[in-house]
């Protein structure tokens, strides 16, 4: 049908089917409209709607039992062609209505092209459409619906600027399976348009989530692959809640990322790529474990500057017993043990929330790290496979990569299941790894220490394999050293916030000394802190700073360097990090006092980054030993 108006309108007659037609219009302005339904089931598949102002219009004033189906659900072969349309379905009002199999696209790539458009109270199921080249995927406004993962789901989005794009009362969204493929914004809000839900992201665009004045968007356990710019928040009117976006995992390019990763507040929540030109070298690979040393590094500027108060309210600010329990999952990865047991005792949740956090603690710790490492080794992997020739070879080496850190994690949560997951229990099972007290613990030992010798025993099989092997090998130690790296900077952290939850939030004494124990010890991570050579003398650091009420300056005398702060209401505060040029702490002092003297010969000769932290301001220099 070819004309300048509607080409099948239904003022309520119930159950008509419209099959095998085509509806296209070649006149300017595309004003022109295909189907369009009054109050009336219907049933429209296998059409050809092109260049048309509306494909096909849903509109119930009165909400009747219409169960309009657009496509089906299940059947690709009643699926409709909306092509070059200006908009494809617009649904104003019913109460069910059924999407499926249909393809919108705009092959002339000119903009304000639309899919669909959900416009008020409606009971929608959206499932397996695709999208392509248009300005707007699905567009929903004022739906006043709870969208589970069934209800919208399974639909690719291709070369779209916004494949999702939500304003006005949408609640609890649950997209579970969406499909982004390059899109300008795969989820964009603009108003008050959500509460709560769940959105793991499981595409690739361009901006993960666009939020534009919208003071709560729902990212619980969200999870963005191949995202250039993460997320980007634009809300002028206070932060995000921190209950609502409880763990986001990022594997994006780190030095490309231009947005706030996790707004939980406004001074806590930028964690984009850091400035300071001592941090550069935390992003010299990308990936997820340079993020996660830059937000450790956050964790221990927000402790050392005292705001643990700040930091429990942080993750315990959740509304209702559920959603600390979401926050608190997402978050331990990179929380301390004694925070999550301070927090969930004083939530007063249910001992089954309690059970479900301390168990998965562990794990999540061991899930994030090992993606990290596994996602930057992923590319060199396929380099060195491709270089070993043997069957047996490749096997062994698909094996080794895996290995990191899995006896250590299996026997912790051996061990904490067999003591319990209270935080009575979890002491216990601290303590007894601390101690080595547990035959759990000497079969992990043992474990750890072959997994981590077998590059040295294997040395002369692995000389004899190609270069690849090689170069595996040493990316593989490169990255066990930045495991330590990530093991250290946590345990500054988790010291800091022993100190303070001890005398400002009354933690049990032997608790917190069990889970010092356990931090400190050789077992968490696989490399002790070794004891440096002490013959080898400092010598003066290269360059002086002072900034903002501190200066830190050498004593050329001795080779020993002084720290000066500038106290404010009487309070000095203040503590230095050395870091080696691979960003891993190898000493530390806190709670420096004005022009205390700090004694560095134990380092050895090398170039090193000085981080000083005192009340507000943090600085660096460099630090050459000779």
């Amino acid at each position: 049908m070819s004309w300048c108006g509607e080409g099948i309108v239904n003022a309520g007659a119930q159950g008509v089917s419209v099959y095998a037609c085509t509806f296209q219009d070649y006149t300017p302005g595309n004003t022109t409209r295909g189907v369009v339904d009054y109050n009336a089931r219907m049933q429209i598949g296998g059409n050809l709607f092109k260049k048309l102002g509306h494909g096909v219009d849903v509109l119930s004033p009165t909400s009747l039992n219409m169960q309009v189906k657009i496509g089906d659900l299940t059947n690709s072969s009643q699926g409709n062609l909306f092509e070059t349309c200006n908009l494809g379905v617009w649904v104003q009002g019913t109460d069910q209505l059924e999407i499926g199999n249909n393809r919108f696209t705009n092959p002339t790539n000119e903009d304000n092209y639309t899919g669909i458009w959900l416009d008020g109270p409606n009971s929608y199921t959206i499932a397996n459409n695709e999208f392509s080249d248009l300005w707007e995927g699905i567009l929903m406004s004022n739906t006043q619906q709870t969208f589970a993962s069934a209800d919208l789901s399974c639909n690719l989005y291709e070369d779209t600027e916004f494949s999702l794009f939500s304003f006005g009362n949408n609640a609890n969204l649950d997209f579970q399976s969406e499909d982004f493929d390059d899109s300008g914004e795969d989820l964009r809000y603009e108003g008050n348009s959500v509460t709560t839900g769940v959105i793991p992201h499981q595409g690739y665009g361009g901006n993960a989530v666009y939020n534009y004045f919208s003071p709560q968007i729902p990212l619980a356990n969200f999870v963005s692959m191949g995202n250039t710019t993460t997320f980007n928040y634009n809300h002028p009117y206070g932060s995000v809640p921190a209950d609502l976006i409880p763990h986001c995992a990022i594997n994006d390019n780190c030095t490309n990322t231009t947005s706030n990763h996790y707004n939980l507040q406004a001074d806590f929540g930028n964690f984009s790529c850091p400035h300071e030109p001592n941090e550069e070298f935390l992003c010299d690979t990308g990936g997820c474990l340079d993020t996660l040393r830059m937000q450790l590094d956050s964790l221990s500027a927000l402790i050392d500057g005292g705001d643990t108060d700040g930091l429990l309210g942080l993750i315990s600010s959740s509304p209702s017993s559920s959603s600390t329990v979401t926050a608190l999952l997402g978050a331990s990865p990179y929380l301390s043990d004694e925070v999550l047991i301070a927090v969930i005792e004083a939530s007063g949740m249910a001992e089954a929330d309690k059970r479900t956090i301390l168990v998965a603690n562990a794990l999540l710790q061991k899930q994030v790290v090992e993606a990290a490492i596994e996602e930057e080794l992923s590319e060199a992997t396929l380099v060195a496979i491709d270089t070993v020739s043997s069957a047996s070879g490749r096997s062994l080496f698909e094996q080794e990569i895996r290995k990191v850190s899995q006896a250590y994690w299996a026997g912790l949560r051996s061990i904490i299941l067999a003591n319990g997951v209270d935080s009575a229990g979890y002491a216990t099972s601290v303590t007894l790894v601390a101690e080595q007290d547990h035959p759990e613990a000497d079969r992990m030992l043992y474990e750890w220490q072959i997994d981590l010798g077998k590059w040295t025993d294997a040395q002369s099989t692995l000389d004899s394999l190609p270069a690849g092997w090689q170069a595996w090998k040493e990316l593989q130690q490169m990255h066990l050293d930045k495991l330590q790296t990530f093991g250290d900077t946590l345990t500054l952290a988790q010291e800091d916030l022993l100190d303070s939850l001890a005398l400002e939030h009354s933690v049990n004494g032997s608790l917190a000394r069990s889970l010092l124990a356990v931090w400190q010890s050789e077992m968490f991570y696989p490399f002790a802190p070794q004891t440096l050579p002490s013959e080898k003398a400092i010598r003066p650091i290269t360059g002086g700073i002072a900034n903002a009420g501190l200066s830190v300056y050498p004593n050329p005398g001795n080779g020993e360097f002084m720290l000066t702060t500038h106290s404010v209401n009487g309070d000095p505060g203040g503590s230095i990090t050395v870091l080696d040029l691979g960003g891993r702490p190898v000493w530390r002092q806190a709670g420096v006092l004005p022009r205390q003297v700090l004694d560095l010969q134990t380092l050895p000769s090398g170039m090193y980054f000085v981080r000083v932290l005192s009340l507000d301001e943090q600085v660096t220099l460099k630090l050459v030993i000779k």
